[in-house]
């Protein structure tokens, strides 16, 4: 007999009943799951912006009022740019003080990127956002960018590749003002830890009739668009939300927005303008009323959200260049010591909450693919449960970023985590794509529960970068976690979608078949169970030997710079 709705929802999520960790004042369970939603997964680029594409060109020629398009990224690419960007850390009187001391006040980097164009209209989406509020659509465009990778060149010189992004985000925001319609419609997210990021990569739009929200893995950048099929390739998932789980997306966005606007302006000196963070004329995003779903919504969500602490020394990080007195003026002066989100002020651990929980309960399987793993408590929870599960099939599926420095971090999450014990346990199969970055975030316990989202498997999505995702659990009909996992399953084999085109037509069969668990389990070992006739994975998703092999060295200081924790005195 299967499990009631009721018990479903107490082995899966967490809820306020759970006992959480008092040490923590942030980690909290997220809000009671919220019912009657309608979730839809978006699978890889051409998907998720094609979707947004249909929105755009529906809100376009709508005429009613209350029309809204509200976008939130992590790296905002929008605008084409080839060769060095200049930058000038400091005004020309600071600027003069600080050559004195040895501090390049000028310096430049270069920034190398396509103009960002949607896959349907082929028009840039920086026009498409410009002629969106030309014709009354209330447009907000909130994107990260770090207070000093931007301004200072011992920092960029860090994390050349981030400094670099953030550059063309402050390039794309200074283009998209340029219309009057958008001047105070862009702000500069300035609210993250300042060792972290703002990673949520969020859309929220509608009118006063219906509302929509999209989380994920995908930043408005043309690489995103490299396909599978090739090396080089991009795969992601996004999640499309309407009903009560949207409007709770809504109010982040709103909060986030309505928090900086209230934060000082600070100013970019960036390609010989001075770009503010945000404009004088910036007005408040006022409370929405949620609109229902559409009929037959049957879907539990709930919304994750990662909010960091501010939690800082006297004296400043350890792995900061320079000695006690330069970690102390960095640390004191120069803007590092960031306040509080207001809403948040111990911070918002929601994600972890509902990872730990799902990991805790599996009986079947946990499928995790991501960029990184890097996260040694994951991998911790994931080795518990399998000690209390001993059958319990543990899959990730593994495609580093290579625009990420390489770390020991992911062998030692692996090898003394995961595998942590006396005894090699057997049922873990690990899988790297072969040139081909699996930047998506998704976790799917049992064919049960699922999270989408921003949030990837490492330490600073738990607890330092502000993320967003939702977990899904099925109860009763509902079978999204189900279809979601062959979906993924069934493009590690090289098959076309259902959502897809004429090759679906080809593939209809064989992606049905692996919706039997049984038998798709066989795919990532014939130990598992026996696979659909005529299935196996693409040869580019190599299993990995256990332990994995270990490169490059692990050293703490290098987990507390590239991962960090936001609850420590950083």
């Amino acid at each position: 007999m299967s499990e009631m709705p009721d018990a479903l929802i107490r082995k899966y999520l967490p809820l306020g009943t759970d006992h959480f960790d008092g040490t923590s004042k942030g980690e909290r369970p997220p809000a009671e799951p919220f019912k009657g939603n309608h979730v839809e997964a978006l699978v890889d680029a051409v998907a998720y912006f094609g979707a947004l594409d249909d929105e755009i060109a529906a809100l376009k020629a709508g005429r009613g009022p209350g029309r809204y398009f509200y976008l939130s990224a992590w790296w905002l690419g929008l605008v084409g740019h080839t060769g060095a960007v200049a930058v000038e850390s400091f005004g020309a009187k600071a600027g003069e003080i600080a050559k004195r001391f040895g501090v390049q006040p000028r310096w430049s980097l270069t920034v190398e990127a396509e103009q960002f164009v949607l896959p349907k209209s082929g028009r840039a989406l920086l026009y498409e956002l410009c002629e969106l509020a030309m014709k009354g659509v209330d447009v907000r465009v909130l994107a990260w960018t770090s207070p000093f990778l931007p301004k200072y060149k011992p920092v960029a010189d860090k994390v050349p590749g981030v400094a670099a992004l953030n550059l063309h985000t402050i390039l794309s925001v200074d283009a998209l003002r340029s219309a009057p319609a958008m001047r105070d419609a862009v702000m500069l997210n300035m609210l993250a830890h300042p060792m972290g990021a703002a990673h949520l990569k969020t859309v929220v739009c509608g009118d006063q009739t219906s509302m929509r929200a999209y989380t994920g893995g995908l930043d408005p950048h043309m690489s995103r668009f490299a396909s599978v099929d090739e090396p080089g390739g991009w795969h992601d998932v996004a999640a499309r939300v309407q009903g009560p789980a949207a409007a709770a997306i809504h109010d982040f966005f709103r909060q986030l927005w309505n928090e900086q606007r209230r934060r000082p302006t600070q100013t970019f000196r960036v390609a010989g303008k001075e770009i503010p963070s945000q404009t004088k004329g910036v007005k408040e995003i006022p409370a929405r009323e949620p609109t229902p779903a559409p009929a037959g919504a049957e879907h539990l969500v709930q919304v994750l959200r990662t909010v960091p602490r501010m939690n800082f020394s006297s004296s400043g990080p350890t792995h900061f260049p320079g000695g006690a007195l330069q970690r102390w003026l960095v640390t004191n002066l120069s803007g590092f010591r960031t306040p509080a989100l207001s809403f948040a002020p111990d911070g918002v651990f929601e994600f972890k909450a509902a990872l730990e929980k799902a990991i805790s309960s599996a009986e079947r399987y946990i499928f995790i693919a991501d960029q990184a793993f890097q996260s040694q408590e994951v991998m911790d929870w994931i080795n518990t449960r399998k000690a209390a599960r001993p059958d319990l099939k543990i899959i990730l599926v593994y495609g580093p970023d290579p625009a990420d420095t390489p770390t020991g971090l992911f062998h030692q999450a692996i090898n003394k985590h995961l595998l942590r014990g006396p005894d090699q346990p057997t049922g873990i199969a690990i899988h790297q794509w072969a040139e081909v970055t699996a930047h998506c975030k998704v976790t799917i316990v049992d064919d049960r529960w699922c999270a989408i989202g921003s949030a990837n498997c490492m330490r600073r999505s738990l607890y330092t970068d502000i993320e967003l995702s939702i977990g899904v659990l099925d109860t009763g009909n509902a079978s999204f976690v189900r279809t979601l996992r062959r979906d993924l399953w069934a493009r590690y084999c090289g098959l076309s979608l259902h959502a897809e085109t004429q090759p679906a037509r080809t593939h209809g069969a064989e992606l049905d078949a692996l919706q039997d668990l049984d038998k798709a389990l066989g795919v990532w070992d014939p130990d598992w169970g026996t696979p659909p006739e005529g299935i196996s994975l693409r040869p580019t998703l190599q299993r990995l030997p256990l332990p994995v092999p270990e490169t490059i060295p692990y050293t703490e200081e290098v987990r507390d710079l590239a991962d960090p924790d936001s609850r420590e005195r950083l």
